[in-house]
């Protein structure tokens, strides 16, 4: 059985396909729950308006693949702005800082009254992000694709899991995405959850969401839903699946 949870999500379905595809007389995969994975990663370049996060996981993507394949840019300066192009392919991983200090201590931009477009703009060249987000040719969508998890067939019974308003792996763009891909070659071995009612039941004030982005109780919702809220509840559901097939 596998499960992985958002980044983890995306390592446990590339998991499931490859088993399934190379060595299923070797393991077999009983069943697996991706939750809140980023399946679609190119389709994630064609948004318009970047996701919680994007100054840490998109330059983390965007200079992985480089050192990986070798051709999503040409000069470091070509995607990042300065003083950020002087450091960043060696920032990410960090062994000291985490997402929260990175920040703070300036390696990367953020904090109070900082949106995602805004860090988005202030570290990448804009043009870079213009021409990943519409040129199909462009090398990090061309790389991006490679690493989609689409257009494949699982065997096993399978769980999608994640929350409509997560803005840091929008299920709208991976894992609705995934599951219409399934089922448009009919494949009723994989099924869809949306854990949103129960988040916003949970933990929203008043049990709703919060609607207005300059108030601190929609920093704090949005801010704890990919990590905090979202988690447990996907665990819940992949953890009913594998119960009914022990």
């Amino acid at each position: 059985m596998l499960t992985g949870y958002s980044q983890g999500g995306h390592s446990s379905m590339a998991a499931q396909r490859a088993i399934e595809r190379d060595i299923p007389g070797e393991i077999n995969v009983v069943a697996a729950a991706h939750l809140a994975g980023p399946y679609n990663l190119s389709g994630s370049l064609k948004l318009t308006h970047a996701i919680a996060g994007y100054q840490f996981f998109v330059p983390f993507m965007v200079t992985a693949w480089q050192k990986v394949y070798g051709n999503v840019y040409s000069s470091v300066t070509q995607v990042f702005k300065l003083p950020y192009s002087n450091y960043i392919e060696n920032l990410l991983p960090s062994p000291t800082l985490n997402y929260t200090t990175l920040v703070t201590s300036g390696s990367l931009p953020g904090g109070p009254g900082v949106t995602p477009d805004m860090a988005r703009d202030l570290v990448f060249q804009p043009e870079f992000i213009a021409d990943a987000r519409t040129n199909e040719s462009n090398p990090l969508f061309v790389t991006a694709k490679k690493n989609d998890l689409l257009g494949w067939n699982p065997r096993a019974r399978t769980l999608l899991c994640g929350g409509a308003g997560d803005p840091t792996v929008p299920p709208a763009v991976h894992m609705n995405a995934a599951q219409a891909d399934f089922a448009s070659r009919g494949l009723t071995q994989v099924s869809s959850v949306d854990v949103d009612p129960m988040i916003q039941a949970t933990f929203a004030p008043g049990g709703v969401a919060p609607t207005d982005p300059a108030s601190a109780a929609f920093a704090t919702y949005y801010g704890s839903y990919h990590g905090t809220y979202q988690p447990p509840l996907c665990h819940v559901q992949a953890r009913a699946l594998f119960n009914t097939l022990r």
